[in-house]
Formats: structure tokens, C-alpha cells, sequence
């Protein structure tokens, strides 16, 4: 293996997560891949999630264990200052609740090669009566569709050295999860893989239940009709939340200045999104069709595809509808 040599960092943000932990912990420091350390960072807990990870340092003199004692970080400061920590070449972020295939890293550290950030299968399962799906459609990790997409975070192997290249802070730490932004910029270098294989058991539980209707995001006319309905009817409302997340996005691409096709595609894409006027909206419209065949997940270029692209400027509000959701 080219990367044997290489040492791994592990990172895993907790809060009141002793009812799994162990087992995720396990399935760490039984890799096939030697961990170099584990980087625990507990974000105020108040059950007994402190007491397991200072249990485990005891056992394991590769783990490390933080806690903000001064106030709690939230999900995108606390893994970002957990990163910051990491002295191994490579850096993998653990969820608290989560089961790794013992060979996750493994596979990571033979696939990832000269690209910045290896990801895999997310295997969804439910340890109690919570809601769970695997969407089996090969994912879309193009650079145009992330600008209008979630990641599996819980996933990531990426270089450490790439992590040292995005900046201390951005606007885009403020609208977008850590996972998406690494994503972003993975993606603009065009230095993101994906192993198509299972490494991470992503446990859904009434804690962290996500359930969604994923029969709602095939690409059928029905669905393209009722989410250019619910655009059209929520657009000015949604449309201030949809720029701000939107220009974050560009201001970050322009920071990274990745200079590939795909950063400056997208870089184009957004100044027309992020823009009034007729002109712009023609011209975003345009791009929507230009790019259509990497905007959305599934491959192909359908009918439904077309017409999706060409209305695209007023759909895309059905991306931001959680804003409306948390108000």
C-alpha cells in the first residue's frame, strides 16, 4: 500500500452520546490501518460520555480527550478546533453513534492517492423504530451539484495538508456544515474519490432521526410539478436565505482559487446566481441547461432533466425550504 507509512488522525466530536459511543469507539481502535490518534472533543455533555472517552484514553494512550469547558462550541467550531488538533498526515472524522467497517481506513488510504478527500457508502440502519432508507443511485460528488447538496461528513479520510489550506474564518462556516465546505473544496480542486463500497454503519435513532420521503426526489414529472409549485410559491420568501448561503459559497470558491474547470464553472454559475436582473436570470438559466448533466444526482439527460434545468432558477428554492421549516 503507497500510503502505509502515512499516520492517521482520527476526529470525533461528542455531546450526550454515551448510549452508543462504545461501539463506535471499538470499531475505531480495531482498524485493519493503525490510528495514530484519536482527537476526542466533547462539546459540554451531561450524561456519562466524558467518563466512557476518558475510559477508553486510559486503555488507549492514542486517544486524546478535550472538552470546552467554557462554553459549548457547536457542531462546525467544535470539529474545525478539533482539526486544528490532528498531528497525522491524514485526518478521519468519526460521528459519535456510528459503526466503522473495520477496514474503512484501509480502503481510504489505498484509494485516496493524490487526491485531497476519499469518501465512501453510508449505510443507514436503525437500532430502534426510527426511520431508515439506502438510496441505492450512484452518488453526484461534481462540484455543480454540491453547491445544492448535503455529504456524509461521517465519511471523510481527507490529507491533513489540504484542511491547512482553507481559511481560519469564512462567511461560509456561518451557513454551511463543515462536511459540505470540505466537499466544496475538495470538489473545486477536483481532488475528491469515492470508494463504492460501504465503510460507515450510520446509525438512525429517535436522537438524531433525519427521516425523509425519498420517493419525493426521484425524477419523475409529478415530483418536477410539485416542487416548481411550492418554488413558485415560497420564492421571494425563501430567496434572501437561498443568496446569502449562495454568495458564501462564491466568496469561498474565489478565496480558494482553485483555477480548474470545475471551480471556475461554478464561480461563473453563482455571480449569474447571486445577481438581479433579467439578464442574469436568463443567463443563469442558460447555465442551469449548460451544466444539467452534473446540477442534479442522477446521470442521463431525460426530458425531465431539461425541463427541470430550464426552470431551475425558481426550483432551486426547494433546496433552502428548511429555512422556512426552522422559522
Amino acid at each position: 500500500m503507497e500510503n502505509k507509512t502515512k499516520s492517521v488522525s482520527v476526529v470525533i466530536c461528542t455531546y450526550n452520546g454515551e448510549k452508543y459511543l462504545k461501539e463506535q469507539l471499538d470499531s475505531i481502535f480495531n482498524q485493519t490501518y493503525p490510528i495514530a490518534e484519536v482527537i476526542a472533543q466533547d462539546d459540554e455533555s451531561s450524561d456519562k460520555t466524558l467518563e466512557i472517552l476518558n475510559d477508553y484514553a486510559q486503555k488507549h494512550p492514542e486517544m486524546k480527550v478535550f472538552v470546552n469547558k467554557d462554553h459549548a462550541l457547536g457542531l462546525n467550531s467544535n470539529f474545525f478546533n478539533a482539526f486544528r488538533k490532528c498531528t497525522g498526515d491524514y485526518i478521519a472524522i468519526s460521528d459519535q453513534d456510528d459503526i466503522w467497517e473495520l477496514d474503512k481506513i484501509e480502503n481510504q488510504m489505498r484509494d485516496i492517492g493524490d487526491n485531497f478527500l476519499s469518501t465512501g457508502i453510508s449505510y443507514n440502519f436503525a437500532s430502534d423504530d426510527s426511520y431508515c432508507f439506502n438510496d441505492n443511485r450512484t452518488p453526484n460528488y461534481h462540484l455543480m451539484h454540491l453547491l445544492f447538496s448535503g455529504f456524509t461528513g461521517h465519511t471523510i479520510l481527507m490529507k491533513r495538508s489540504f484542511f491547512e489550506l482553507l481559511p481560519e474564518f469564512h462567511e461560509i462556516y456561518k451557513w454551511s456544515c463543515y462536511d459540505i465546505i470540505l466537499a466544496i473544496a475538495a470538489a473545486a480542486f477536483e481532488k475528491l474519490t469515492f470508494i463504492d463500497k460501504v465503510l460507515v454503519r450510520h446509525r438512525k435513532h429517535k436522537d438524531a432521526q433525519t427521516a425523509c420521503d425519498y420517493s419525493k426526489n426521484q425524477p419523475t414529472i409529478v415530483n418536477a410539478a410539485r416542487i416548481f409549485a411550492w418554488s413558485l410559491r415560497h420564492y421571494w420568501q425563501v430567496k434572501p436565505f437561498a443568496m446569502g448561503k449562495l454568495n458564501s459559497r462564491l466568496t469561498f470558491l474565489e478565496y480558494l482559487n482553485a483555477g480548474t474547470k470545475s471551480s471556475d464553472d461554478a464561480i461563473e454559475f453563482l455571480k449569474a446566481e447571486t445577481s438581479d436582473g433579467i439578464c442574469n436570470y436568463l443567463k443563469l438559466t442558460r447555465l442551469c441547461f449548460k451544466h444539467r448533466k452534473v446540477l442534479f444526482w442522477t446521470a442521463g439527460d431525460s426530458t425531465v432533466k431539461k425541463i427541470r434545468a430550464l426552470l431551475f432558477p425558481i426550483m432551486q428554492m426547494d433546496y433552502f425550504k428548511g429555512y422556512i421549516e426552522k422559522k
